[in-house]
């Protein structure tokens, strides 16, 4: 069955079946011989070519299906490999994947591979629909159609990016492997008296090791067959694997995680005013990956530093704070016929933004978004004035363009204020039709951080799609999304 986008429609064990028919129909001997159970074979005998480059400015995007022929942006380096601020340009013949090595190591790129096998395979019609329609989305009429339900029309996008990531899993670690390996390596670790922590630990390394695969991805997939225990498996913190740990299944399911790294447990502190509260208590000590009640019931000192007491490392449910994790999906945007997985469309906003010419060289439009995003003033304020200038627009231009009295634009642009308001941010963010990241740093630089809320989830929708609407046209919007307007009076000091 296919979508509207011509977007094939599949279950999980539908996208597990249909992973492992591609493979076996270009590798049939892939269960048994390890090297043509292989990304690259499978990509050559699909007849793909795979290349790898660094990426000029591309952190997030890991790899890009051509279809057709194009080019990429890639560093230079000079004679002592220092990264040269000038991109060289070079040509990508049609049926290419090119690897970010910028964002994957060599050694762990076989799963984008695989990725874009799958989007080769099972996504073609879609981007010829594409083709068809017209690659210049400018071009097409539209008319906005307001839906006055709940059913949404799904992402076409974000639907196949689920598929191809589920089935590449499918194509590394087929079913028809794992089930039986897995079966059998728990009844070989049932004799051991381990917590399930580690006797899932014990058995992602065997498979790791005897399969040549990178153990994080092998974790990955133990989670995603279900076993939700592996998550006490294989967990490397801050440079180092943490010792494995238990926990009641009930309680670690879903996005929930019992680990965090140091990098994050600042962020959180310093954002969550709650959880900093809560820290500052001192019942709580970061422990191993882990913040846990500072008791020795579940704490004991080491050489290594404190660890986690045997009976604490198998209860951490009983004794740790649980986290949230949620991922923020990438490059799922302004996608065009031939490039797959490209964050290069989003190019195009900051180009506007920044008033180039069409006949503005890639060289001059790289560099003009490089600065745009590299010279952003750390303060909220200097950061507003930097982008008012950018854009050539007054204080009394962004007042009727966002709403706002001049008095409160010239005190936002001038002092740094203890509050924000978050609607007045958001007004101003598309009264200068700032692009999503740029946006996005501007909520951050004003001190807010979006909550699963309704209302921010509109917000979050207007600002990566509908930056380019008058302020009149996104508070009717809000009011048709049965949300509240955007309150645009003036704060108290």
């Amino acid at each position: 069955m296919l979508s509207n986008y011509l977007v094939p429609i599949l279950r999980k064990d539908e996208v597990e079946k249909g992973a492992e028919t591609l493979l076996f129909r270009h590798c049939p001997d892939a269960l048994n011989d390890l090297q043509e159970h292989n990304a690259y074979v499978l990509a050559d005998r699909m007849g793909l070519k795979v290349a790898r480059y660094p990426l000029f400015h591309q952190q997030t995007a890991l790899s890009t299906l051509f279809f057709d022929s194009g080019s990429v942006t890639i560093e230079q380096v000079d004679k002592n490999g220092d990264v040269l601020d000038i991109p060289q340009v070079i040509d990508i013949p049609a049926g290419t994947i090119v690897i970010n090595t910028n964002a994957v190591h060599k050694d762990y790129c076989q799963l984008e591979i695989y990725h874009e096998c799958i989007h080769y395979d099972w996504h073609f019609m879609f981007f010829r629909l594409q083709d068809m329609h017209n690659s210049d989305i400018s071009i097409l009429k539209t008319k906005r159609v307001v839906i006055h339900n709940d059913k949404t029309p799904a992402n076409p996008l974000k639907w196949m990016e689920w598929q191809a990531r589920r089935g590449s899993f499918g194509l590394m670690m087929p079913l028809k492997m794992m089930e039986p390996l897995v079966s059998k390596l728990w009844v070989e670790q049932s004799a051991m008296n381990y917590h399930a922590g580690t006797k899932y630990d014990r058995m992602a390394r065997r498979i790791a090791r005897e399969y040549e695969l990178p153990k994080f991805r092998v974790r990955a997939r133990l989670i995603q067959m279900g076993h939700i225990a592996a998550k006490g498996a294989l967990n490397y913190i801050d440079g180092r694997y943490i010792d494995p740990f238990a926990f009641t299944i009930s309680n670690g399911g879903g996005n929930y995680s019992f680990v965090i790294d140091k990098k994050n447990l600042l962020s959180v502190y310093e954002q969550n005013k709650a959880f900093r509260e809560q820290l500052n208590c001192g019942t709580y000590i970061f422990v191993d990956g882990h913040v846990c009640i500072n008791d020795a019931k579940y704490i004991h000192f080491t050489e290594s530093g404190p660890r986690l007491t045997p009976w604490a490392n198998a209860h951490v449910d009983q004794c740790c704070l649980r986290f949230l994790s949620i991922y923020e999906q990438c490059g799922i945007a302004d996608y065009h016929f031939g490039v797959m997985n490209s964050d290069e469309e989003y190019n195009r906003h900051y180009v506007e933004f920044a008033q180039l010419k069409d006949n503005s060289s890639l060289q001059d439009k790289i560099s003009v978004m490089s600065e745009v995003i590299n010279d952003l003033p750390v303060a909220f304020h200097d950061a507003l004035r930097y982008l008012m200038k950018r854009a050539h627009v007054t204080i009394e231009e962004l007042e009727e363009k966002a709403g706002i009295s001049s008095r409160t634009i010239s005190r936002l642009r001038t002092q740094e204020r203890r509050e924000y308001s978050l609607d007045q941010v958001i007004a101003i963010c598309i009264a200068l039709n700032l692009p999503p990241l740029l946006s996005r740093k501007m909520i951050e630089k004003a001190g807010f951080l979006f909550r699963q809320t309704k209302q921010h989830l509109v917000y979050q929708l207007i600002l990566d799609c509908l930056f380019m609407d008058s302020i009149d046209e996104v508070q009717q919007y809000l009011v048709e999304a049965g949300c509240e307007k955007l309150r645009l009076g003036s704060m108290e000091q």
